[in-house]
This record gives structure tokens, C-alpha cells and sequence, in this order.
């Protein structure tokens, strides 16, 4: 499929490439998960542009997906989702409504201090609602700031280990898959952090490979599909083998 994109653009290699993405984007739009459905059309987008060298179809491809997405938004918005998004900037207006959320988030990290709060802390009542859907607030609330610097160190160790890992795989197939693991990984993390400050629109980005969830289970499969292609990084693709083949007949 990669090879068919990258050698030319024709409509039946174009109508099999959005098939595959179509579907997995009806499956979660059948669950309401508008989260992952925008993160998975980004990469889907992305990989299109990767594969095809198409960056001008692709720009316009992105951006038309984006102004339809946000006109959708606007138009069948029953559930004042605008509103909720656009709180972030003004916190002050509802702080015990939508602004809830981030209003105890922020005052959970200033709190906390260098050393954190242990047990016992305003942190147990926010959590009987929501349990671990903030392992990171929960890490700072009861160890401190220190243990928030050990945990952006160790996500961009995760993130740098994954982004090393592209350049060495040979495969094209390989090389999409571990694209598409390493950006969606790398995007939850790099948000879930950023969470943290209680200053972002969407909350219900859960931190990837902690929490609670059915999420967690596709993130470990994801990231063990990713070190599976690594392990297998020095394999030859089939179209390598094909002009390997038509080389040596040649000659």
C-alpha cells in the first residue's frame, strides 16, 4: 500500500488508503471518542503526506478536515462543547462548573511543594471523582514538584528513545507503523504533561501506559507493536527484495 503511494496517485490506491483509515475513525465515532478520532485523523493525514511527498495535498487536505471539524462543532455543538473548550480561558467565571476541573488542578499543583504532601490531602477528595485520570497531578500532589522534574525527564527520554528508533528501521511498512505509534504515544504524553498546569481546553486525554482503562491496553499493544518492528528494523521490504531481484537478473 506504502509502495503504490509513493510511486504514483491513482483513485483505487487512493480509495484503499482512506477505506482503512474510514473505518477505525466510524468505529470511534460509534463510541464518542472524539479525542482519539481527532488524533487519529492527524496521523492518518500525516502518514498520507509521508508516503505520498504530497505536502501541498496534504496541507489542504488537513486544513479543509479542520474547518469542516470545527464547523460540525459549531453547528451540532447540543452539548456546549464550545463553551466547555474555550473555559480554559477565563477560569475565573465558573470556577465550581466547567472551570472545576482545572481550578483544583492548579491549586493541588501550587500546593505541593518541592516534597509533595504524602497522603491525607485534598487530593483524596478530588480523586474519589476521578480516580487516576490524573496519575500525574497525583505523582506531584503527593511527592512534590522534584518528582514532576523526574517525570518530564523520563518522557523525554521515552520520546527521544522512540524518535531514534525511526531512522534505523528499513522496512517502509515498519517505518509507517512505528511513525504512527511514536507520534500518537508522543503527542499524549507531551499533552498529559501539560495537563498538569490545569491550563489546557481538554482534559480527557488519559496519560498513556498509566491509569485505568480500556485505553491502557491498546497503548501497551501499540508500544509492544513498535518494539516488535524495531526488533525487526534490519529487515529488507518486499519491494527492496523485488528490485534486489530484477538487479541481479539483469545482470
Amino acid at each position: 500500500m506504502s509502495d503504490r503511494l509513493r510511486v504514483g496517485l491513482s483513485i483505487q490506491s487512493i480509495c484503499i488508503y482512506a477505506a482503512l483509515v474510514v473505518l477505525p475513525m466510524v468505529l470511534l465515532y460509534q463510541i464518542s471518542d472524539w479525542v482519539r478520532l481527532s488524533l487519529f485523523a492527524c496521523v492518518a493525514v500525516l502518514l498520507f503526506g509521508w508516503m505520498t511527498k504530497k505536502w501541498w495535498y496534504t496541507v489542504i487536505t488537513g486544513f479543509s478536515c479542520g474547518v469542516a471539524a470545527v464547523l460540525l462543532l459549531l453547528v451540532t455543538d447540543k452539548f456546549s462543547r464550545w463553551e466547555r473548550l474555550s473555559i480554559v480561558f477565563h477560569l475565573h467565571k465558573d470556577p465550581q462548573g466547567n472551570g472545576f476541573t482545572n481550578n483544583s488542578i492548579i491549586d493541588i499543583v501550587k500546593t505541593a511543594g518541592w516534597w509533595g504532601n504524602g497522603l491525607g490531602t485534598p487530593m483524596d477528595s478530588f480523586f474519589k471523582y476521578f480516580y487516576l485520570s490524573f496519575p500525574g497531578v497525583m505523582l506531584v500532589d503527593m511527592f512534590g514538584w522534584s518528582a514532576c522534574v523526574l517525570l518530564v525527564v523520563g518522557v523525554v527520554w521515552l520520546i527521544r528513545t522512540m524518535t531514534k528508533m525511526l531512522p534505523r528501521i528499513n522496512d517502509t511498512f515498519g517505518a509507517v507503523i512505528a511513525v504512527s505509534v511514536t507520534v500518537t504515544l508522543a503527542f499524549q504524553l507531551l499533552y498529559s504533561l501539560a495537563a498538569m498546569t490545569g491550563r489546557v481546553p481538554i482534559l480527557s486525554i488519559s496519560f498513556p501506559l498509566l491509569g485505568y482503562g480500556s485505553h491502557v491496553i491498546l497503548e501497551y499493544a501499540m508500544f509492544g507493536l513498535l518494539l516488535g518492528v524495531y526488533r525487526r528494523k534490519d529487515t529488507v521490504s518486499i519491494s527492496g527484495n523485488r528490485n534486489r531481484t530484477r538487479i541481479q537478473g539483469r545482470a
